[in-house]
C-alpha cells in the first residue's frame, strides 16, 4: 500500500454498470484506481468534450424548428386567398 499523500476530493458518480465493469477491470489490469484512470481520461478529452455544445444551446434549434401549428382559421384563409 502506498503511503503517499492524496490531495482529492471525494464524491459520487454514477455509471452505466456496463461502464464501471469495464473501469474496474482497466484498473486492476494497470494495478491503478479507478479515481486514476478517470482523472486521465479528463485530463485526454477534455478539449473534445469542451467543443461539445452546450444543452442550452439545443434547446433554442429545437423552439426555431419547431412546426407551425396549422389551424382550422389558417386553412380557410388560404383557401379564401386561393379564390
Amino acid at each position: 500500500m502506498s503511503t503517499k499523500k492524496v490531495n482529492g476530493t471525494k464524491t459520487s458518480v454514477y455509471l452505466r454498470t456496463e461502464v464501471l465493469e469495464e473501469m474496474r477491470a482497466e484498473s486492476e489490469r494497470q494495478g491503478r484506481s479507478i479515481s486514476w484512470l478517470v482523472t486521465q481520461s479528463w485530463i485526454r478529452a477534455r478539449e473534445t468534450i469542451k467543443s461539445y455544445p452546450a444543452i442550452d444551446d439545443f434547446a433554442g434549434d429545437l423552439i426555431e424548428s419547431e412546426p407551425k401549428t396549422t389551424t382550422m382559421n389558417d386553412v380557410l384563409q388560404e383557401i379564401i386567398e386561393d379564390l
